[in-house]
């Protein structure tokens, strides 16, 4: 079961989100929902998610900045974001999966399955 957190500065952008995983991938457990770059943070470590759905803008703060504040911490990251241009950028804080909103499904259940074996190949060598 992979443990995830939304971040997402839009009330509506967490409520769609909720709903494409709830119905589509069921082997994710949403632990927790963020609106704002402060939230995220403390949500994060309260919760310990191994799975990131994180937006790209936060008001007046870039999810980047979410990533850098965690560095060193074990958990992978999909880029759910109306912004075409951050791709590059994404790919050098590693992010496992880059989704452009609106969001498709076929792509979710993709990057969902990446995470899925990614995170349980880390669980297996951690064993």
């Amino acid at each position: 079961m992979l443990r995830a957190i939304l971040v997402d500065d839009e009330k509506s952008n967490l409520e769609n989100l909720t709903v494409l995983l709830n119905r589509h991938c069921p082997n994710v457990s949403i632990v927790g929902v963020a609106q704002t770059f402060a939230d995220a943070n403390i949500l994060y470590q309260k919760t310990q998610p191994n799975l990131i759905f994180l937006d790209i803008q936060l008001g007046n703060r870039l999810g980047f900045e979410l990533l850098e504040i965690l560095a060193g911490k074990h958990f992978e990251v999909i880029f759910i974001t109306a912004y075409d241009h951050y791709g590059i950028k994404a790919v050098k804080f590693s992010a496992l999966d880059y989704i452009l909103k609106p969001i498709a499904t076929d792509e979710l259940i993709s990057a969902v399955a990446k995470a899925t074996t990614k995170i349980s190949q880390q669980l297996d060598n951690n064993q």
